[in-house]
């Protein structure tokens, strides 16, 4: 009803508009059916087969999970804005000319990802063509088998590498620059900037660093974006980094699902993590590395590992670092980023990573706070994404209605 709608001020395509949307219109129908921009691509509409990805603020999001309402006061980039755009232009070259698209129904959403893709790696060390596939495991293709697509991607990252250093840093710095204001941004594409824990914004901010440079992040296996937290934990510094330097397993199992079997002297750590998703479940074993920093408070807990049954693979890690209030207490910057593949792979896209990750952080500071409090927190048995989800649907009414 055209009483349920809403203004909202909105940048499409570089033009200012002012425009009406019911609440819960999502973008892909707004850009689609209001403005005519149809190059954007509806197919699962739930957020798995990237067809409607476009740019927010310069960073990838997929339109049928972004509400229009949601959107106000951003920019919003479809394939059709990116005509003149230079990267599009080397792209959609290299797409005809390495035979990347056949039917072209993914297409829009398929070059507004290798977009982000060319301009992360662009300049920087060469990667292979399995660190492309698992930057495109949010876009689904039916009709190429990805193999066109994937030297497509090489061919474009070959020629935008080969541009003046200037040009390269023009477009990474408006990128970044739109990234740090993103509100709704997209948990699996990386920002092209480093941002230091101890620089982090602001509390429940999303970062793209697990507190490593770029560089330190690939060295060590790490490329997933990271979503962090701060918040205050009522103990001194001294009682909680000695829980954390001398019980790192109990430190773990505040995360829901999380579990250490085993940890030697020298850091090495065997584990499970067990995840349920509905009527899907995994139980992933593997083993990871901890490491502390005594003199800066900080530590990593970093690992990987698979789960036989269903062929899913994860790689994460916890970044945590703590400094003292000035009443005494602790503040705690925990960061946590993952990387799922598989069959678990189609629930780590989209802007439901972000959520499900910031409800596991308020979790696991609740559980943490508990035990240190002497308390039994509660162990749940396997992380349960839906649950989460629930609860950050939750968290968000509740700051949609507080701002009305």
């Amino acid at each position: 009803m055209a009483a349920d709608r809403q203004p909202v001020q909105i940048m499409v395509n570089g033009l200012a508009r002012s425009e009406l949307a019911e609440p819960r219109r999502h973008l892909a129908d707004f850009l689609r059916e209001d403005l005519h921009l149809t190059g954007t691509h509806l197919g699962c509409e739930q957020g798995v087969c990237g067809a409607c990805v476009v740019l927010r603020n310069g960073v990838p999001v997929r339109a049928c999970l972004a509400y229009t309402v949601a959107c106000a006061d951003t920019e919003i980039l479809t394939i059709e804005g990116l005509d003149e755009d230079a990267v599009m232009q080397t792209l959609r070259a290299a797409f005809t000319a390495e035979h990347g698209l056949q039917c072209g129904f993914c297409t829009p959403g398929m070059l507004v990802t290798a977009r982000d893709i060319v301009l992360r790696h662009a300049g920087r060390p060469a990667i292979d063509d399995q660190v492309i596939r698992v930057a495109l495991s949010g876009n689904l293709c039916r009709c190429t088998g990805y193999n066109g697509i994937v030297k497509a991607i090489r061919r474009a990252l070959g020629e935008v590498s080969a541009w003046p250093e200037p040009e390269l840093a023009r477009f990474r710095t408006s990128t970044a620059q739109a990234s740090s204001h993103n509100g709704l941004q997209s948990g699996e594409f990386d920002a092209l900037s480093s941002i230091p824990l101890a620089q982090s914004p602001s509390d429940n901010s999303r970062v793209d660093t697990d507190g490593l440079s770029t560089g330190e992040r690939e060295e060590a296996g790490n490329t997933a974006p990271g979503i962090n937290s701060t918040f205050v934990l009522r103990h001194p510094l001294e009682t909680v980094w000695k829980v954390i330097r001398h019980d790192i397993a109990t430190v773990v199992a505040c995360l829901p699902g999380a579990d250490i079997t085993s940890i030697s002297k020298d850091g090495r750590i065997e584990g499970l993590f067990v995840v349920s998703m509905g009527p899907v479940a995994a139980k992933i074993a593997g083993e990871g590395q901890v490491t502390y920093d005594d003199s800066a408070f900080t530590g990593l807990v970093k690992g990987e590992g698979k789960d036989k049954r269903s062929d899913s693979r994860a790689h994460g890690a916890l970044h945590f670092q703590l400094s003292e209030t000035a009443d005494a207490h602790t503040r705690m910057t925990a960061t946590i980023s993952f990387e799922l593949t598989g069959m678990l792979a189609q629930f780590s896209r989209g802007g439901m990573v972000d959520a499900v990750v910031r409800s596991l952080i308020e979790q696991f500071r609740l559980n943490f706070e508990a035990r240190l409090n002497g308390e039994v927190a509660p162990q749940a048995k396997s992380l349960s994404v839906f649950r989460l989800m629930i609860v950050a649907c939750r968290h968000w009414l509740k700051r949609l209605f507080s701002r009305r």
